[in-house]
């Protein structure tokens, strides 16, 4: 399980998903009973909610190591440095799981739910931001912002920022799903 959460932290980091961390609720789940991942994790974002974000339509990534998971990843349309990646990953996977498994993991409350921050890797720690936060079914929200750009044109702050705020769109539509 830990080699799986390193390399979904991994792809995302080079073009995946964000974390979020927080307490999981493992006892308000039925042993054995998982929920599937979003199955439309492009439609997490709505068009106005990408025109927000400042990014396109997304694209299903299609090489992701984690079983039953799906991501989108958005660009600038305007062919910027910047892309975001994101889904809802099945219940199966945890916030400890995350925990254990990335650099300097910071607890977070994103929209009222318990979530991680972090980056896939040290080196690449003022470029991107990964976040995870716990939906109420048990399920991971995740997001990943990363700036392809020149490093010194990018800030922890700012790709956490972006990330937030893609996290705060995407859990406002799974919670409505």
């Amino acid at each position: 399980m830990r080699l799986v959460v390193f390399l979904v932290v991994g792809l995302m980091a080079s073009g995946c998903v964000a974390e979020v961390a927080g307490t999981p609720t493992a006892g308000s789940r039925s042993p054995g009973v998982f929920t599937d991942a979003d199955p439309d994790p492009c439609g997490l974002l709505s068009p106005d909610q990408r025109r927000i974000l400042g990014v396109g339509d997304g694209e299903e990534s299609t090489e992701i190591p984690l079983e039953g998971a799906r991501f989108c990843r958005w660009e600038n349309p305007g062919g910027g440095p910047d892309w975001l990646q994101g889904g809802v990953l099945p219940s199966a996977y945890r916030l400890a799981d995350v925990k254990r498994n990335y650099p300097s993991p910071k607890d977070e409350l994103i929209s009222g739910l318990p979530a991680l921050s972090t980056s896939s890797r040290e080196s690449i720690v003022n470029r991107s931001c990964l976040f995870f936060a716990e939906l109420p079914d048990g399920r991971l929200a995740t997001v990943s912002y990363f700036w392809n750009g020149r490093p010194e044109r990018s800030t922890r702050e700012e790709a956490c920022g972006h990330a937030t705020s893609a996290l705060e769109l995407i859990i406002a539509t799974a919670r409505s799903r």
